[in-house]
């Protein structure tokens, strides 16, 4: 499937469209307000980008700590339209455990790659994503950055994540768990496991 794939860094941002995404999910721009103040100038930059790549939607995503004071002016001016909000956890990874809550009867490994396509198949029907998406998924396992890492009960993978490593930056990212095997503590587990791979890396580092 061609997803028609743009990408743009714009400021201290990234901005992502997809014009053939079956979700109308994936087009989005964020990171703003990072390391420099979010203007409307800026904002009219990311705008163009998706005006120039024939962008039927786009989703922005901004902390709110990140938002100027003429916001509400920046909003009206380009008919932004408020959606749903996010909630992103961060902190020093010397202060995380890489022990689960609770234990769990399910096997957690990293994926190897002849599971990269069935990891991205149980991750894509969690979220109720098309398998569509699965080459693009599956890519995950292609990049040095990703660690995708999986829950099995017996052969069966039920859950997945994924670990990216940026630098001294580790994200948590792609959780989900099929209806079947919810409650059974796959994330926690999950969860354990990156923690303990992002050490890794750090001390790897």
């Amino acid at each position: 499937m061609k997803l028609g794939i743009d990408t743009a860094r714009i400021g201290c941002g990234v901005a992502l469209s997809m014009r053939e995404d079956p979700t109308k999910s994936w087009s989005k721009a964020l990171g703003f307000g990072a390391t420099q103040p979010i203007t409307a100038g800026l904002m009219d930059e990311v705008f163009a980008f998706y005006q120039a790549v024939d962008a039927p939607t786009a989703i922005l995503q901004i902390a709110p700590s990140a938002l100027p004071p003429d916001w509400p002016s920046i909003e009206a001016g380009l008919g932004l339209s408020g959606g749903s909000e996010w909630l992103k956890l961060a902190g020093p990874i010397d202060g995380l455990k890489p022990e689960p809550d609770s234990p769990t009867r399910l096997r957690v490994e990293k994926v190897r790659p002849e599971h990269a396509e069935e990891w991205a198949r149980v991750v894509l029907r969690a979220f109720g994503m098309p398998e569509d998406l699965v080459p693009m998924f599956a890519a995950y396992i292609d990049n040095p950055a990703f660690t995708p890492f999986a829950a099995w009960d017996g052969d069966e993978l039920v859950a997945g994540g994924n670990l990216f490593v940026c630098g001294p930056i580790a994200s948590l990212n792609t959780a989900s768990t099929l209806p079947s095997h919810q409650r059974l503590g796959a994330q926690s587990a999950l969860v354990a496991a990156r923690i303990e791979a992002a050490h890794q890396a750090a001390a790897d580092g």
